[in-house]
């Protein structure tokens, strides 16, 4: 069958499954901030969705919507590249000014969701997004094959390479140190 061996073919194969059997949504390479590297409307959805009162009360504070989400997605981008995804998922982020403590990134599935409701209810807002051809770079055109995204966060990436078109592992080591 002619494409079956291309990586196209496999990144589609991919992302249905991760779709169809895992409850991942769906993004596209331009939802992607090269700049701040992350998903803003992720981001953003899940901070309103965690802390609605907290978020209200910030854009108060800061001025309105568009102030607040600024602030918040550059803050969220400096504690990721200075202190790394895992952190800030599990720690948050502070914003000088913002009322009531570091706003959270990520809401983990309590050990009895039963007892917890909240927690329970709060764990199913995360979003997890598989994207294809991430362009990472602000100076380039140069692509990742899949990123997956834990509330606008990249968590994982690949590049996908298939030895019957000529690539092994090697070349994807070699693309993803550039």
């Amino acid at each position: 069958m002619p494409g079956t061996t291309s990586e196209a073919t496999f990144e589609s194969l991919i992302t249905r499954h991760l779709v169809e059997k895992e409850g991942f949504l769906e993004g596209a390479p331009d939802d992607y901030d090269r700049g701040l590297c992350l998903i803003p409307g992720d981001v953003v959805d899940v901070v309103r969705g965690l802390q609605p009162a907290r978020w209200a009360a910030w854009v108060r504070v800061a001025g309105g919507v568009a102030e607040a989400t600024d602030r918040l997605l550059r803050r969220v981008a400096h504690v990721v590249g200075e202190f790394g995804t895992v952190h800030a998922l599990r720690k948050g982020v502070d914003i000088v000014g913002a009322p009531g403590g570091p706003f959270q990134l990520c809401a983990f599935e309590p050990a009895n969701p039963v007892a917890a409701t909240d927690a329970a209810a709060n764990y199913h807002l995360n979003v997890f997004r598989v994207v294809r051809q991430v362009r990472y770079a602000t100076d380039s055109a140069k692509s990742l094959d899949l990123v997956l995204f834990l509330n606008g966060l990249p968590v994982f990436t690949a590049e996908l390479k298939n030895e019957l078109t000529g690539q092994t592992w090697r070349d994807a080591v070699q693309i993803g140190r550039a």
